[in-house]
This record gives structure tokens, sequence and C-alpha cells, in this order.
């Protein structure tokens, strides 16, 4: 099932950190959300687009982006091949006595070498997880050391500074992710936020970068499109299941989205 707020990261490598290679033959896009690890996204072919802590930044291919623990983000992917390295804060504390404080920055001015050793070394792990050579945990863990060594002596913040991301922000996130196909309004968002309704919108808009509407369609169009490519259910009956009332705008802000109209995607997506 889609989470769109907080998310846990389940470590699936035994020294605690989850990897993975992603190769994606669609377009798609993860609404807002944000968890308690340092996350590394290196992209090998295709583009990744996120909003960081109100930020967008553009991720092509031969470069990385780190999000630092807490941070609200989205993601939004052309077709690529990237892969992602989770780091909980428990496994960084290890390393680091506040490793939560912390405030990661791939675009920080750092030796052309540190920043080609990051993806070099995460390429690396991925190509010994697919092959399995004998005692390749070994090498997978010295390539991870070595990554999460050079995010902390080049791409680190000196002085940590606190995650700005507003806490009724991250509430509101949780209440739109429970409650996304039902009819909402920002009254009703800023009630669960304790703040009158202009005053959110302004929060929201200054954490995020987005509308509190457009981030509600975002979250429906994000649920739509699971079930698109999922079922064989017709498009108008899904569209009113998630809450996309008016087909019409859907449709326009799922192009602007996804880059194609639902039923192209999906035979694209079944095809792939």
């Amino acid at each position: 099932m889609r989470r769109h707020y907080h998310e846990n990261v389940l470590t699936n490598l035994p020294f605690g950190v989850r990897f993975y290679t992603s190769d994606v033959k669609v377009s798609g896009y993860v609404p807002l959300h944000w968890h308690s690890s340092l996350e590394l996204l290196c992209v090998y072919e295709g583009e990744l687009t996120l909003h960081v802590d109100s930020r967008e930044h553009h991720v092509g291919a031969g470069q990385f982006i780190v999000v630092s623990s807490g941070l609200l983000h989205d993601v939004a992917n052309t077709p690529n091949r990237a892969t992602v390295l989770q780091v909980p804060m428990k496994t960084m504390r290890f390393f680091e006595p506040h490793p939560e404080r912390l405030q990661f920055h791939a675009e920080k001015r750092a030796p052309r070498k540190a920043y080609e050793a990051v993806l070099a070394e995460s390429q690396r792990m991925a190509r010994l997880i697919a092959g399995q050579p004998t005692g390749c945990l070994y090498d997978v863990g010295v390539a991870y050391l070595h990554i999460l060594k050079l995010l902390t002596t080049y791409f680190c913040e000196s002085e940590p500074l606190a995650p700005s991301a507003n806490e009724a922000v991250k509430d509101v996130l949780s209440y739109i992710g429970e409650h996304y196909a039902e009819k909402l309004t920002v009254d009703e968002l800023a009630s669960v936020a304790g703040y009158n309704a202009n005053y959110l919108s302004r929060l929201f808009h200054e954490t995020t970068g987005k509308t509190l509407i457009s981030y509600v369609y975002e979250v429906r169009l994000a649920h739509f499109y699971d079930a698109l490519v999922q079922t064989d259910e017709p498009i108008s009956r899904l569209m009113e299941e998630h809450g996309l009332k008016n087909q019409r705008i859907a449709r326009e802000m799922f192009v602007k989205l996804y880059g194609e109209r639902p039923l192209a995607l999906r035979k694209k997506y079944r095809k792939a």
C-alpha cells in the first residue's frame, strides 16, 4: 500500500541499511513524505525531480542527491535507472552522536573525485548484490561505509541544523493520506493543524512549495495511478473512487504529472 507521509524504512542488508536498484520503464510520482533516515539517490539513466523542503532539484544521469532525515520531499521520475541507499538514524548513531541534526547537500562545493566516488561506490554495491560473488557482503559493507564517510565529510553542513519541516504540516500530510478520496476543504485541514485557513495555506506553501489544493490532487492522482496500472477497472470509475470528481481537470493534471494520458500510460506499463 502506498504511503504519502511518514515512511518506515525496512532494511534489507545485515548492517542495518536498505539498498536497491530502481529500473523504471514509465514515468511516476511519489507525493510528499518524510522518513527518519538519510536517503541517497544516484541516477545513471533518466531524470528525477524532487521538491526537498520547498526547493526543486533536477537530478540527471551521472548525478546524485542526498535527502536528510525528517525533510519533506516528493519524487517525480521519467523512465530511469537509479540506486537508492537509505540509512536509518539508529544505524547512523554508530558513527554520529546526533545524526538527525545533520544536513546533507549534494550541490555543496566538494572535490569532484569525492562526487564521482559516491556514484561509483553505489554502482559497485548494485553490481555486487546482483552478481552475489563469494563474500560479496564484505565488499558491499566496505562500499557502503565509504559512501557514508564521503557524504559526512564532503556533503554535510559543518554546523548541524535542525530540519525545517513544520510538524503541523506533517500532521496535515498524514490526514490527507488517510482521507484523500473524501471531499477535503482548507478549513477542515486547518482544523486538523489547529490554525486558521489562511495561516495554514501560507505555512504549507512556504514549507512545501505547493498549495494545499494542488497537493491533494497529487495524492489522489498517485493513488489513481497505482490502481490504473494494477487493475483493469474502467478509468472513469477509478477516478471517481479516488476522489477525482472533475475528470477533465484530473486528466489534464495527470498528463502534466506523468507525461501521458491515463489509457496510454496503462498500455505502456503493461507492455513494459
